[in-house]
């Protein structure tokens, strides 16, 4: 799987409302490990060009990304402005 796969592949997994980003990580894992690495904290994380990827895939503010929780999720009224949430 490329970038662009994995994007789509993200894409289809967040109708379950959460999609969490050791899930993704965990996946891509196995399918390119190419596109993983350990980020400073110790954690998987995922290469630059999966999120640019899925940043095409879900353009606007329509998608958010939940910090604390590591997550992606559909944006709620509460949420403030932007794509990334505290």
């Amino acid at each position: 799987m490329d970038a662009k796969e994995i994007a789509q592949w993200m894409l289809d997994h967040l109708a379950q409302m959460y999609l969490y980003q050791s899930t993704v990580a965990t996946h891509v894992r196995k399918v390119n490990p190419d596109l993983t690495y350990r980020n400073p904290n110790g954690n998987w994380a995922l290469h630059k060009s999966v999120l640019d990827a899925f940043r095409k895939l879900t353009p606007g503010d329509e998608i958010v990304w939940e910090r604390s929780s590591q997550l992606w999720r559909h944006r709620k009224p509460r949420d403030k402005p932007g794509r990334m949430q505290s």
